[in-house]
């Protein structure tokens, strides 16, 4: 049986490895390259934002990073609604020469495929933890909880009622 060649970016044959699949160290054209390189470090960003939400989560804290953290993996999952599961620049990155997917390049075939919806779960997972555990020394707001604007931005009912009654008794407002 003869031994099959793949086609890289630049046209020319590379000859698979062991396990059947393209060599993972195929030359690439420099493109492709740069798209490996971004999509990866955009990958280990996403991690560290997920690592940050947990963190957050579990220790009750709430910082600018969460923000971020927060946007950055809900655009991710806009952009993986929109590529119907699938990582959008996916196609990119096999029209520009590259033909393995970024999670094979360091996870077996298997594994790969599970990667995105289960780093989906745990996102999920964390987010409605960090919505269900408010922050630390302040009280959960529930269904039946009202929201009040206060010069210093929203509060909820309890805190605004304190406000309200320490002004009418001519106390100095306690949250200044």
């Amino acid at each position: 049986m003869a031994e099959r060649k793949w086609p890289n970016a630049t046209g020319a044959t590379s000859t698979p490895d062991p396990a059947g699949s393209p060599s993972r160290r195929a030359a690439l054209s420099r493109p492709a390259t740069a798209l490996r390189t971004l999509h990866g470090t955009v990958a280990l960003a996403e991690l560290g934002c997920l690592v940050h939400l947990w963190r957050c989560a579990v220790t009750r804290r709430r910082d600018r990073l969460l923000t971020v953290a927060t946007g950055a993996l809900l655009g991710e999952g806009v952009a993986l609604v929109v590529g119907h599961g699938d990582c959008p620049l996916g196609p990119l990155q096999q029209r520009l020469g590259d033909p393995i997917p970024l999670f094979e390049l360091v996870l077996p075939p298997r594994a790969a495929k599970a990667a995105v919806p289960v780093l989906t779960a745990v996102a999920v997972t964390g987010l409605a933890v960090l919505v269900l555990r408010p922050a630390s020394g302040r009280k959960p707001l529930s269904a039946h909880t009202e929201l009040c604007v206060h010069p210093r931005g929203v509060v909820d009912g309890h805190v605004a009622h304190q406000l309200i009654a320490a002004r009418g008794q001519g106390e100095r407002d306690p949250s200044r």
